[in-house]
C-alpha cells in the first residue's frame, strides 16, 4: 500500500497548531474538545542542548504554530504546537473520507490538502489558525489508484498528486476558493510512483517511483509537465526510492530507499533541475537482522543533519552531513517509541521531531510521539505519546502568518 510523508514544522515562543487525519469518516470537532485525544505532556529531557548550527537561522514567522495528522480512522486532526513546553494540544478534527494517508498545508493561503487511498481522491479544505478547525472546499478524483502523496507548488497555483497503485503523477489547478479544478497534467512516470515535488523555485518537479527503481525527472511550467533530459535517474539496484528531501543550500537532495533499507546523497544542479547519485549508506546500525523497510526522510533546517524513519527496526536514523560533498555517516538511530514510523516532521526551527507510528506495541493502534532535538542532531524523548487516533499515517507541521 502507498505511505505517508512528512511535513515541515516550524518552531517559535507562540502557540503552534498541528494536524493528524485518520481513516473513518466523524463529524467535525470543536475547537474547544479534545474528542478524547490525549494532550503530548511536557519534555522528560530539557536539560539536552540545542545545536547552535541553527541559532542564526532566522527567518522564522511569528505566527501559530498547527500540527496535522492523517490517519486509517478516516480523520484529519490539528493540534497547537508548543515548542518550548514540547506539547501537541488537539484542536480540530474533519471527515476525510477512509483513509487520508498523506496531506500538504498551503499556509499562506490557510488550505490543507488531502489524498484518500480507498477512494483514490483528493480532498480540500480550508484552515482557520485561530482555532483550528476545517470546512471542506471539494474532492476530486486523482485520476489514478492508490494516491500515496500530495504537494502544493511553491506558488500555491497547482497541487501534485502520486499514484502508488496506479504510476501516475496528475497537476490540478487550485482554484480561489481552494478547491481544484480540472486535471492540467497526468504522467506515467513509472511503476509504484511514491511522492511529487517540485524544487524550491517551481521549475522542476520529481516523482520517485519504487517499482521502477528510478526518480523520474521534469520541467513545470503552467501546470504542465515535461520529462526533462535525462528523463530519470536510477537509483541502486534494488534500492526501492521512496521520498526525497532538498538540502537548504540547494546543491543536494536525499533520497530514502524503502526496500534497501538505504539513503542516497544526490548531487543537484540547480539551472537544470538534474539529479546525480554521490553515495548511498544504510539506514540500520552494522550487524541489524530485523525485517525492514523505510518510509520518510527530513533535512534538519540548520543544514547539518538528516534523518529518516525506520519501520520493522522502529527508529529515527540520524546522520552527519559533510558539508563539502553531502555524503552522510550514520551517527545513531533513535527508538520511535511506537511501531511502524510511516511519516514524521521537524519544526521549521529543528527543535522538535514528531513522529506518526501507525502502530503501538501496548495498544495496537498508532501514537505520535514527539523529540526535542539535541546537540548533534540526537534526539531525546518529550512527554508521553498521543494516542486515541487510529492508525496516523502522516504527520506534518506549519506556521502559519
Amino acid at each position: 500500500m502507498p505511505h505517508a510523508r512528512a511535513l515541515a514544522l516550524l518552531v517559535f515562543v507562540a502557540p503552534q497548531l498541528a494536524f493528524v487525519g485518520c481513516s473513518n469518516a466523524a463529524n467535525a470537532v470543536p475547537p474547544s474538545s479534545s474528542s478524547g485525544d490525549a494532550s503530548l505532556g511536557g519534555a522528560s529531557d530539557a536539560s539536552l542542548p540545542l545545536d547552535g548550527a541553527r541559532a542564526d537561522a532566522g527567518g522564522l514567522a511569528n505566527g501559530p504554530l498547527w500540527a496535522f495528522t492523517g490517519s486509517s480512522d478516516g480523520k484529519i486532526r490539528s493540534f497547537v504546537v508548543d515548542v518550548a513546553a514540547a506539547t501537541l494540544t488537539p484542536r480540530g478534527m474533519v471527515a476525510a473520507g477512509t483513509n487520508p494517508s498523506f496531506l500538504a498545508v498551503d499556509a499562506k493561503q490557510s488550505r490543507v490538502f488531502a489524498v484518500d487511498e480507498s477512494s483514490s481522491e483528493v480532498l480540500s479544505f480550508s484552515f482557520d489558525p485561530r482555532d483550528g478547525s476545517f470546512a471542506p472546499t471539494g474532492k476530486t478524483a486523482t485520476l489514478g489508484a492508490g494516491p500515496a502523496h500530495v504537494s502544493v507548488s511553491p506558488s500555491g497555483a497547482h497541487v501534485l498528486v502520486a499514484n502508488y497503485t496506479g504510476g501516475t503523477v496528475s497537476v490540478f489547478p487550485v482554484r480561489g476558493d481552494g478547491s481544484l479544478g480540472a486535471a492540467t497534467d497526468t504522467k506515467s512516470p513509472g511503476a509504484k510512483a511514491h511522492m511529487a515535488i517540485t524544487s524550491a523555485d517551481g521549475a522542476y518537479a520529481f516523482v520517485p517511483c519504487l517499482g521502477a527503481n528510478l526518480i523520474a525527472q521534469y520541467t513545470f511550467s503552467a501546470g504542465k509537465l515535461s520529462p526533462n533530459a535525462p528523463p530519470s535517474v536510477g537509483a541502486p539496484a534494488g534500492a526501492g526510492p521512496r521520498h526525497l528531501a532538498f538540502h537548504p543550500s540547494g546543491k543536494w537532495a536525499f533520497g530514502i530507499n524503502e526496500t534497501a533499507s538505504t539513503m542516497t546523497t544526490y548531487a543537484y544542479d540547480a539551472s537544470s533541475g538534474k539529479l546525480s547519485p554521490a553515495d548511498t549508506v544504510s539506514t540500520l546500525p552494522p550487524g541489524t537482522t530485523t525485517a525492514n523497510t523505510c518510509a520518510e526522510v527530513a533535512v534538519h533546517p540548520s543544514g547539518g543533519f538528516v534523518y529518516g524513519s525506520n519501520r520493522g527496526h522502529d527508529s529515527i536514523a540520524i546522520f552527519g552531513i559533510d558539508p563539502a560533498t553531502g555524503k552522510l555517516t550514520l551517527a545513531a538511530t533513535e527508538p520511535s517509541r511506537g511501531q511502524t514510523p510511516r511519516s514524521f516532521a521537524l519544526d521549521d526551527g529543528g527543535t522538535l521531531l514528531v513522529v506518526a507510528n501507525q502502530k503501538s506495541a501496548t495498544a495496537g493502534a498508532g501514537n505520535l510521539a514527539v523529540f526535542r532535538v539535541g546537540a548533534g542532531g540526537k534526539l531525546a524523548a518529550a512527554g508521553p505519546p498521543i494516542t486515541g487516533l487510529g492508525s496516523p499515517a502522516f504527520v506534518g507541521v506549519s506556521r502559519f502568518p
